[in-house]
């Protein structure tokens, strides 16, 4: 873990400072570079998301989902894919970054649907 948090503040996606509380440890903070290469690839997992589930109707959709959260708690206990907490400060245009990957799945959605493919 050491290793990659290292190459990520050599390429500037991160900062790297010892802890007040623990010697022992140190506060990553992602910088504007990181949030933004994050936000490019959360739009690109989006699009390959929408290409892979294309042929889905939403009820395909919604019951698969529902049983990849019941194979998820297979051992009784929810799980929210989450180890640790994390706070991330919303991006300023975030919502318009959301606004347009939920269009591009939309207008994907409905080429599938009448049969145009990119």
């Amino acid at each position: 873990m050491k290793q990659i948090i290292a190459i990520l503040e050599k390429k500037g996606y991160t900062l790297i400072t010892p802890s007040r509380k623990d010697k022992r440890a140190v506060n990553v903070k992602i910088t504007e570079s990181g949030k933004q290469l994050m936000m490019e690839s959360a739009e690109k997992g989006i699009y390959f998301l929408t290409d892979l589930f294309t042929d889905f109707s939403t009820d395909e959709l919604e019951q698969m989902w529902s049983l990849l959260k019941k194979m998820y708690r297979f051992d009784g206990e929810d799980q929210d894919g989450f180890e640790h907490d994390g706070y991330l400060k919303p991006v300023e245009n975030q919502s318009e970054v959301q606004t347009r990957v939920l269009r591009e799945f939309e207008r994907r959605r409905k080429q599938s649907k009448n049969g145009v493919c990119e």
